[in-house]
């Protein structure tokens, strides 16, 4: 599997949609403060009170953390996913893989490796940015940096627990266009179903949508989410991760090339 890893790495590393998709991250989050920015400076009354305060208490810390709810961070990662890991089923290689001796089993944990390389180097270069490009627009603003880092750290997490989401999409589908399909259309459909039911419920002590990965990422965009929120995104995110893990390598097995 060593070697089968590092061929996967070259991939990734000569992969220029990977560069493309950071460049239009990048893109997305400068177009986001300058919109701020100028909403900012115009003083409109937009009219939604939680949108209104978000606006006039902007700072470089905020802007950073909310960097993945505003930017369509996730609308990317699923292009990235499907790229990396289709990308030997619609060229018809894959083959050759099994044929040198390889397991489906090495195939596809090499693809999971390569598929959270790629997501941290999305999610640093995109924080990075966003960190930089907000202090300079807003100023870094109240609150503690290592209390950012922590916060990162956790949509970090959640963001490998969507990484590997996708992952299982593409094992399902193996095609470039139909795992695009799929990854922009069943997060908001599960989203949906969650907000649907929550409202059925009408309870204000649970929450289903907190407990997908969407509710988790808003949750956490605050310097003191409160503790309940942490657990959630820690607890919820390792055993997501997990369970998409093991059901990507049960049909990666089933599955016919």
């Amino acid at each position: 599997m060593g070697n089968l890893l590092k061929l996967e790495m070259r991939k990734l590393s000569r992969q220029k949609s990977l560069y493309f998709c950071l460049a239009i991250m990048i893109f997305l989050i400068l177009l986001d403060a300058i919109i701020y920015k100028v909403l900012m400076n115009s003083k409109v009354d937009i009219g939604d009170l939680a949108t209104q305060l978000k606006l006039y208490n902007m700072s470089g810390i905020f802007f950073t953390l909310a960097t993945i709810s505003n930017a369509d961070f996730f609308l990317i990662m699923g292009i990235i996913v499907a790229i990396i890991y289709c990308y030997d089923f619609e060229e018809q290689t894959v083959k050759n893989v099994f044929v040198k001796g390889y397991s489906r089993n090495a195939l596809y944990f090499s693809k999971i490796i390569s598929i959270l390389c790629a997501t941290l180097i999305i999610f640093v270069g995109s924080f990075l940015f966003s960190f930089i490009i907000g202090t300079i627009f807003f100023g870094v603003g109240e609150g503690s940096i290592l209390t950012m880092l922590g916060m990162i750290g956790l949509q970090l997490l959640v963001s490998f627990a969507y990484s590997l989401f996708f992952t299982l999409i593409c094992v399902l589908c193996r095609k470039f266009v139909r795992s695009i399909i799929m990854t922009i259309v069943t997060p908001l459909v599960l989203t949906l179903v969650a907000n649907l039911i929550d409202a059925i419920i009408n309870s204000s002590k649970f929450k289903i949508f907190d407990y997908c990965m969407d509710g988790m990422i808003i949750n956490l965009t605050s310097l003191s989410p409160g503790s309940t929120y942490i657990i959630i995104g820690i607890v919820c995110s390792v055993v997501y991760m997990a369970i998409f893990t093991l059901l990507g390598a049960i049909f990666s097995k089933k599955i016919e090339v």
